[in-house]
């Protein structure tokens, strides 16, 4: 699938904001888009998500911390299966997303920041 395809599908879609300064936001994506709300930044991708998304495709042992968690309401977990989005209250899994279709969300959120 392609990037468009991939957002389209989980109805992502990114932009800027400049009633209050230039704040770029991401919705959609369900459960996602509280994660994404969070990491924010370049950096925040650089060092936080990509890193563990590579970790996890490289058929690396897990990390000790694969943990993405940014809410009291969801528990988010990096595996090789995919993103899982676990709802903190019942401990039913709320959504899986790939991980190659996370990572692709990833970078458009990540080139999306670049450029705005």
């Amino acid at each position: 699938m392609t990037a468009k395809e991939v957002l389209d599908f989980y109805d992502i879609s990114f932009y800027v904001s400049t009633q209050f300064g230039k704040t770029p936001y991401f919705l959609g994506g369900d459960e996602m888009e509280e994660l994404f709300l969070h990491f924010n930044t370049v950096d925040d991708i650089n060092e936080e998500i990509l890193p563990l998304i590579e970790h996890c495709q490289n058929g690396d042992p897990f990390p000790v911390d694969n943990d993405l968690t940014v809410s009291l309401r969801e528990r988010i977990e990096v595996t090789l299966v995919g993103v899982k989005f676990i709802n903190m209250n019942t401990g039913n899994i709320d959504m899986i997303v790939p991980l190659q279709h996370f990572k692709t969300i990833v970078l458009a959120w990540q080139n999306f920041l670049n450029n705005h």
